[in-house]
C-alpha cells in the first residue's frame, strides 16, 4: 500500500513534505556524492584531452563542500552528477530534492521535486546517463540536454546546460545538492582552458545505412520482418542498427533509451495454422527466449514493446508446470491453514490460473518471487470429509495445464 497527494486538476503528484511530513522524519543529514561525470559533447570538445567521459576527483572540504581537481577542456562540455539522499531514521537511500548547477555564479540547470507528472515517468530515461547506468547500474543524471525533452522539473538556459570553454576566460563551475530541510552540499568544478591535443578519443558511434530522426516517424523492413517507430520514440537522433538474418531482426541494442512503444512485425508463410497458433514474438539474450505481447492475424504477428536488441518467432508447445507443495492426496490436511503449490512455464510465460475447490471458484494467492499460489482455508469454503481441488493453469499461447487432486479435512 502506498499514500500519494495529487492535484485533481492535473493528476500530478505532489511532494508530501508540503502537507507537514518534513516535520514527521527527522533529516540533519546532507545529500551524499557519490561521483561526478564530464562529457565533451562533441568531436570538437575534451576535458584533459580526452573526448571521452570522464570521473573527476573529488576533495572533501572542513566545511563539508566538495572540490574536484582543476580541469583542463576546450569546446562544448557538461557535467553529470551522482547523488542520494538519507534521513536520520533510516538508512534508506532516496533521491534528492534539489540540484542546481551554475556556470560562474549564474544558474544553468536544475531540477526540484515539487510535483510530477506520471506521463513524464519515462523522461528519467533521458535525465540519465542511460548506457553507462545500463553498462554499470550507476545512476548519472546528466545535468545538461544534448536534445532538449519536456520534463517539468527541470529548469534550464537556451543552452541547456552545456558551457562552452573558450580562450581567455576562467570558469568556475558549481552544484548544489539539497534535500526539503536544506541540508545542502556543493560541489565546486575549476575549468581552465586547454589547447594540448587530443590524446585519448572517443570510439566513434557505428554508422549504418538507417539514419533514425527522433523526430519523424521511421519505417524499416527487411525479407519478413518490418519495423514501424513512431515519431519521439528516441530522445536523439542516432544511426540505427537493424538487420534480419535468419529470421532474427536485430533492432539496436539494450543500450539505447526508449520513449514509447514501436512496433515489430513478423509474417510467417511456411507454418501450418495449429503451429501459428503456439507462437509469438520472442526477445532473444543469448540462448534464452522471452515473451513479448504479440497479436496475430492470419499469418502475420504484431507486437507493442519499448524492447530492443535481438527478435525472433518462437514457437511453445508444453504447458506450464503445476508442483504440489503441501498438498498430498488422499491425506487428511485438518491441521493445516494453507494449501501451497509452484507454477512456472518454460518459454511465453504465465497468462492465467484458477482454483476450484468442489466446484467452487476458489481465491489464489500468488507471490512472484517463489513462483507460488497459496489457498487459505480461512475463507470456509472446504467441507467437512471429502474436498476435491482443481487447478488450471495457462501460458500466453494458450497451452493449459490442469492439476487434480482429493484430500480430507475436518472443520
Amino acid at each position: 500500500m502506498h499514500f500519494e497527494f495529487r492535484d485533481t486538476k492535473t493528476e500530478k503528484i505532489i511532494n508530501p513534505m508540503f502537507f507537514g511530513f518534513d516535520t514527521q522524519v527527522a533529516d540533519t543529514k546532507v545529500p551524499v556524492i557519490t561521483s561526478i561525470m564530464a562529457y565533451p559533447m562533441d568531436v570538437f570538445s575534451n576535458v584533459n584531452q580526452s573526448q571521452r567521459p570522464l570521473v573527476l576527483n573529488l576533495s572533501l572540504q572542513k566545511d563539508g563542500s566538495y572540490i574536484a581537481d582543476k580541469i583542463t577542456a576546450s569546446g562544448k562540455i557538461g557535467f553529470g552528477i551522482s547523488t542520494y539522499d538519507m534521513s536520520d531514521s533510516n538508512y534508506t537511500k532516496t533521491g534528492v530534492y534539489n540540484v542546481q548547477a551554475f556556470s560562474n555564479g549564474t544558474p544553468v540547470f536544475g531540477y526540484q521535486f515539487d510535483t510530477f507528472g506520471f506521463n513524464e515517468a519515462r523522461y528519467v530515461n533521458a535525465l540519465l546517463d542511460y548506457d553507462r547506468f545500463k553498462r554499470t547500474g550507476m545512476r548519472t543524471q546528466e545535468l545538461f540536454m544534448t536534445t532538449p525533452y519536456p520534463l517539468s522539473i527541470i529548469r534550464t538556459t537556451p543552452e541547456n546546460g552545456i558551457i562552452s570553454v573558450a580562450p581567455n576566460l576562467t570558469q568556475m563551475y558549481k552544484i548544489e545538492v539539497s534535500d526539503f530541510n536544506n541540508n545542502k552540499v556543493d560541489v565546486i568544478i575549476p575549468i581552465d582552458y586547454s589547447t594540448l591535443p587530443i590524446t585519448v578519443l572517443n570510439t566513434p558511434s557505428k554508422q549504418t545505412n538507417y539514419l533514425l530522426k527522433s523526430k519523424n516517424d521511421n519505417n524499416y523492413a527487411k525479407d519478413n520482418v518490418s519495423v514501424f517507430i513512431p515519431a519521439n520514440t528516441f530522445y536523439e537522433d542516432f544511426y540505427l542498427d537493424f538487420d534480419v538474418k535468419d529470421n532474427v531482426l536485430t533492432l539496436q541494442d539494450d543500450y539505447t533509451p526508449v520513449h514509447s512503444n514501436l512496433t515489430i512485425t513478423f509474417e510467417d508463410t511456411t507454418s501450418t495454422e495449429a503451429e501459428l497458433e503456439k507462437m509469438f514474438i520472442a526477445s532473444i539474450d543469448g540462448k534464452k527466449l522471452s515473451y513479448n505481447p504479440t497479436t496475430r492475424k492470419g499469418n502475420t504477428f504484431v507486437s507493442y514493446t519499448k524492447n530492443l536488441g535481438k527478435f525472433t518467432l518462437a514457437k511453445d508447445t508444453i504447458g506450464p508446470r503445476i508442483t504440489p507443495v503441501n498438498i498430498k492426496e488422499g491425506k487428511w490436511l485438518s491441521k493445516q491453514t494453507d494449501l501451497q503449490l509452484t507454477i512456472s512455464d518454460n518459454l511465453s510465460g504465465i497468462k492465467e490460473y484458477n482454483g476450484y475447490l468442489n466446484g467452487n471458484w476458489i481465491l489464489l494467492e500468488y507471490d512472484y518471487k517463489t513462483k507460488k499460489l497459496v489457498y487459505k482455508f480461512s475463507d470456509n469454503i472446504a467441507a467437512d470429509g471429502r474436498n476435491d481441488l482443481k487447478v488450471v493453469v495457462s501460458d500466453n499461447v494458450g497451452n493449459s495445464t490442469i492439476f487434480e487432486t482429493h484430500f480430507f479435512r475436518k472443520k
